[in-house]
């Protein structure tokens, strides 16, 4: 599968570079493989971060290949390259401003000469993340117009207008090219305030009209100086997730971010003391199959040494050192990866938080222990839950358009709902989502506001409850603990 293009773009501010390079080393972490490209023409862009190299100049002028390509960062399976603005002793950016962009692109074939770079790129990397200068000059008509599939727009107040307008006259430009290029999907992230009204239908083009709760919190901004790691993070998750499935992270956020990892089944490491080291060896020699390494830790555990997309076991020996146990509180429980610890002969019989305990009492059983932590690294699938289910009916609902008495009727429903929450009632949740499912005549009425604000208050009801955790059939409202 090919990789995609994500231009990031602004017009005012200084969050366009923290914003890519925030959501370049996520991507890299979850196991992707992350290619920047420097387009902003700026002496102190990304390439500010590394020495000079070939870069963004020497392509264009078709002087480098590869070479222009710098190794940044290694993370578990997940790799980061830049490719820098340029040229030695902050040259490249006089260079490049000083060209005559179309000239270039029309007559020395720098738009093919740009698409053969495209196509290397999507081959090679699952993502490719593009700092464009701002302004609306030729050489930001051409790296928006040609080179992305999606844009991740910083808006501040006063540049909406502009912005929208640039965006209008880059779709112009994109209808122009000899290439095959579908419509821009565009996220506008807001600065120092929520997102003007004006610039909402950008959404239109890719969140599902039933998740009106993603558009309501990525429009919102906190007001601070610089924008927050949870919009940063789902900046990046939406990145990964191709602008998709916007109805998950509606109803899950943190199952949404999960699910952005790199889609391949995940690895396991075996963290040991230098005792316990020839016992892990051999039980990693008999996980045919798995992608499974062998950490050793001594007195204190090593800085970054927690893999992002690796299940954890621990083998915890007789010696018992405080190493390998620290390495189990670091481990990150996001999604569906495990921890498990191994109790070996002689080991104390301590508890292990958060992890699933297997206790060896002789070698021979190593082989059996195997099968079984193969089958816990299985990927597991968690039954729907009624929050789920309630999340996803509620949203089908606010989306759509009804008459006044059917509007009444939904009310009522929901009455019935937070009634049967209340009471901790699973089944009668579940009658009442079934009632709720069929779809009603379209009529002229949106949904009345006060339905609209008591739908989040009722579903943080059902996460709080017992219920809202229980899974439920669609059929008969059977349900049972999940």
């Amino acid at each position: 599968m090919s990789g995609s293009v994500v231009a990031f773009h602004s017009l005012g501010g200084s969050v366009r570079e923290p914003a890519l390079s925030w959501t370049a080393g996520l991507l890299c972490s979850w196991g992707h493989r992350v290619l920047c490209v420097d387009w902003s023409m700026q002496p102190h862009g990304l390439s500010r971060y590394l020495r000079p190299v070939p870069g963004l100049a020497e392509l264009l002028l078709d002087q480098a290949g590869t070479d222009a390509v710098t190794p940044i960062r290694a993370q578990g399976r997940g790799r980061l390259y830049l490719i820098a603005t340029g040229l030695p002793d902050g040259r490249a950016t006089a260079v490049l401003r000083g060209l005559d962009w179309a000239a270039r692109y029309h007559d020395d074939g720098w738009g093919d000469l740009v698409e053969r770079h495209r196509a290397r790129w999507v081959s090679d990397y699952d993502f490719v993340l593009v700092d464009t200068p701002a302004g609306t000059a030729d050489p930001v008509g051409v790296c928006l117009a040609q080179l992305p599939d999606r844009v991740v727009t910083v808006v501040v107040p006063e540049t909406t207008g502009p912005t929208l307008e640039l965006l209008r006259l880059t779709e112009d430009r994109r209808d122009a090219l000899p290439y095959d290029r579908a419509r821009l999907q565009v996220l506008p992230v807001p600065y120092l305030q929520g997102l003007d009204a004006r610039a909402l239908p950008l959404f239109d083009a890719w969140a599902d009209r039933r998740s009106p709760r993603v558009r309501a919190d990525l429009a919102r901004s906190d007001g601070g100086l610089s924008l927050s790691t949870d919009v940063l993070t789902t900046v990046a998750a939406l990145v990964a997730h191709g602008f998709a499935d916007t109805r998950t992270l509606a109803r899950d956020r943190r199952s949404y971010v999960a699910g952005a990892r790199h889609p391949h089944e995940a690895g396991l490491v075996l963290v040991c003391s230098p005792a316990d080291a020839p016992f892990a060896a051999r039980l990693a020699l008999r996980l045919v199959g798995v992608d499974c390494v062998v950490a050793v830790v001594g007195g204190r555990l090593p800085a970054g040494v927690v893999p992002p997309d690796r299940h954890v076991c621990l083998v915890l020996g007789a010696d018992d050192i405080g190493a390998v146990r620290a390495f189990g509180r670091a481990f990150d429980h996001l999604g569906d990866l495990r921890l498990f610890a191994v109790l070996v002969p002689g080991s104390p019989d301590r508890p292990v938080p958060g992890a699933t305990v297997f206790r060896i009492d002789d070698g021979a059983a190593v082989d059996a222990l195997a099968g079984r932590l193969r089958d816990g690294i299985r990927p597991v699938v968690r039954a729907r839950s009624l929050v789920d289910r309630a999340a996803e009916a509620l949203d089908d609902v606010l989306a759509e358009r009804l008459s006044e008495t059917d509007w009444a009727a939904v009310s009522g429903l929901v009455v019935r709902l937070r009634s049967a929450a209340a009471r901790h009632d699973g089944r009668a949740v579940a009658r009442v989502l079934d009632e709720l499912g069929p779809p009603r005549p379209v009529g002229d009425l949106p949904a009345p506001d006060d339905l609209v604000r008591e739908v989040p208050r009722l579903l943080d009801r059902l996460r709080s409850s017992p219920v809202g955790q229980e899974a439920g059939d669609l059929q008969g409202g059977r349900v049972g603990r999940a």
